[in-house]
This record gives C-alpha cells, sequence and structure tokens, in this order.
C-alpha cells in the first residue's frame, strides 16, 4: 500500500493538492529541489484545477438533465396512458389507426378450441407407503406441457380386484393441472392393485381419448 498520504476521494485530493504544490515551488530552494522537479508539478497541477471544477460542473448538469428527462418521461405516460385507453374504446378510432399510432391493435377473431386428440401417458411411483406419486405426459408431445385448450387431467381409478373392462368400472379420484399427482390410500387397502385411467379436458369441458391403463399395488 503507498504511505505518500495522497488522498484517494479526488475532493480530498483537489483540496490537499493546491496547498501542497504550492508549498513545492515557494519552498523548492530550501528544501534542495531543482526546477525541473517542480515545474512538471506546478503545470499538472494548473491542468487539474481547470479539469477538475469542469467535471463536477459537467457531473451536476448531467445529473439535472437526468432529473428533468425522467420527470418529462412521467409527464408523457400519465397522459397518453388514458388517452390510449380512450383511443381503444373509441369506435371511431379504426384498427389502421391504432397500427400508425403504434397502439396495440386487439384481436376480434378468437379460434375455436378443439377436443383433444391425445392422452396423458401415465406413470406410477409406488416407492413410498400407502401413497402412489402419478406422473404423466402427453401422449402426442411426449412432453409434461398439456396441449393446446386443455384445462386438465381427469385421474379415474379401480381399486383392487380384476382389471376394469370400461369406464363404469372405475371411481373419479380428481383432476390436475400439473404432473405429478399424489394419492394416498388406508392401511385397510395396503396390498391392492390400483388400476388408472386419465383422459384430458379441455376449456369446453370436452374430453380427450382415455389413456393406457397402468397399475400399481398399495404399498404397505
Amino acid at each position: 500500500m503507498p504511505s505518500d498520504n495522497i488522498p484517494p476521494n479526488e475532493l480530498d485530493f483537489h483540496n490537499w493538492v493546491g496547498p501542497f504544490a504550492g508549498y513545492v515551488a515557494a519552498n523548492a530552494v530550501i528544501m534542495g529541489l531543482e526546477d525541473e522537479v517542480v515545474a512538471p508539478l506546478t503545470t499538472a497541477v494548473a491542468t487539474w484545477n481547470t479539469a477538475f471544477p469542469a467535471h463536477t460542473t459537467a457531473h451536476k448538469v448531467a445529473t439535472g438533465a437526468a432529473k428533468t428527462k425522467d420527470q418529462a418521461h412521467a409527464a408523457v405516460v400519465d397522459i397518453a396512458r388514458p388517452l390510449i385507453q380512450q383511443l381503444q374504446a373509441s369506435p371511431k378510432v379504426t384498427d389502421t389507426q391504432r397500427k400508425q399510432m403504434k397502439i396495440h391493435v386487439r384481436s376480434t377473431s378468437r379460434s375455436r378450441v378443439t377436443v383433444p386428440t391425445t392422452s396423458p401417458t401415465p406413470s406410477v411411483d409406488g416407492s413410498q407407503r400407502l401413497r402412489h406419486i402419478i406422473s404423466y405426459l402427453d401422449s402426442g408431445s411426449g412432453g409434461r406441457k398439456k396441449p393446446a385448450g386443455v384445462v386438465y387431467c381427469e385421474i379415474w381409478a379401480k381399486i383392487g380386484g380384476p382389471a376394469p373392462t370400461g369406464e363404469n368400472d372405475l371411481v373419479y379420484l380428481g383432476n390436475a393441472t400439473k404432473s405429478p399427482q399424489m394419492e394416498e390410500f388406508t392401511v385397510a387397502q395396503a396390498g391392492l392393485t390400483v388400476y388408472y385411467w386419465l383422459r384430458w379436458v379441455n376449456s369446453r369441458g370436452e374430453f380427450g381419448p382415455w389413456s393406457v391403463q397402468v397399475a400399481a399395488t398399495i404399498p404397505g
């Protein structure tokens, strides 16, 4: 670390360097300093004494300009926002005019939600006591994302006995908006086989096809 005591802060440096250079110049002969040592210091300090105040003034001007700019921006937004809302609501304003003003043009057409054509592909994790963790992917994409228009996945099951032969053998367990889902069972149900069927449901309440059946034993 330097031990010359030159202040690192610019304002402190400015307040220090003038008296320092003045003392050196006034007492150079007494201190045995040659002119070729003193003259460069005097010149450098003179340059600093011009540059530092100029920088300080410019900084103050820039700070003031930034504040003025921010205030002007906020004022324009405060005026423009309700005006845009008025223009959006007005029947006298066309979409062509909205485009020319570069404001949002609302879509007037709605694409009909289609009936799901794919199904969830389920898997069951039975590693936890009296619990099944049900995960599913979309059979079409192979990913976790639900098909377009689908709101949730219905989960149906048959608990115990032989495998179901149709949906009338199933009971509704609930719907899921994301995978995985957890189903819990009682001690009395431990050891029973659960057969799961899943299907997508869209925003119009229309069902997609049933998934492939998966089965898992309830761990005791």
